[in-house]
């Protein structure tokens, strides 16, 4: 299968290799998590939060890629410049299409499943009390044996519904930054 010309551009090469190795390695991780039942809060970190992060990257930079190489050719009057044509009937053609409405659906399900086990992963204890070691360590001993073990973290400190679950994050990213630059108060004063 030959691409139209305004593909063929280091950026977009680039930018769709990110994408699909990224791609590959959430998948990968994502059936050995499932299969064998491994894992800790990192290979959870990077399989539904950095590796998606750095495959949408990937697509933007591709996409980025081909309009450059798009703008480029419209501009130099010297080259004529088309946009792609589908033609449903040549079997080729229909094939490819197929192939890329599955490949498309397939990436928006797993993508959704993504999703939602990122959400689930960020809102458990685990993720609360032992990703955040350095910082939380104290906090998370002194909760495992105390009555409010038999309460999740998000319960108290996130609140419900997408809206705190979002202002929660937003005011995480301050978080992160201080535990970054060591810059977080000690003891850490209580909510």
């Amino acid at each position: 299968m030959k691409l139209p010309k305004h593909y063929y551009s280091w950026t977009t090469f680039i930018g769709g290799a990110i994408a699909l190795i990224s791609f590959f390695m959430i998948v990968i991780l994502f059936l050995v998590t499932l299969v064998f039942d491994v894992g800790d809060n990192y290979s959870g970190l990077f399989t539904f939060i950095i590796l998606p992060a750095v495959m949408f990257m990937g697509i933007g930079m591709a996409l980025i890629g081909r309009l450059a190489t798009m703008r480029r050719k419209r501009k130099h009057k010297d080259t004529e410049f088309s946009y792609p044509v589908v033609d449903f009937n040549d079997p080729k053609q229909r094939f490819i299409v197929f192939l890329f409405t599955i490949g498309l659906s397939v990436f928006v399900v797993l993508s959704a499943l993504g999703g939602y086990q990122a959400f689930h992963f960020t809102e458990s204890n685990q993720f609360c009390g032992t990703l955040c070691h350095a910082v939380m360590e104290p906090e998370y001993t002194a909760y495992q044996g105390s009555a409010h073990a038999r309460v999740k973290c998000v319960e108290c400190h996130v609140g419900s519904g997408a809206g705190w679950y979002v202002k929660s994050k937003l005011s995480g990213l301050y978080q992160v930054y201080s535990v970054m630059a060591d810059a977080y108060p000690r003891p850490i004063p209580t909510p």
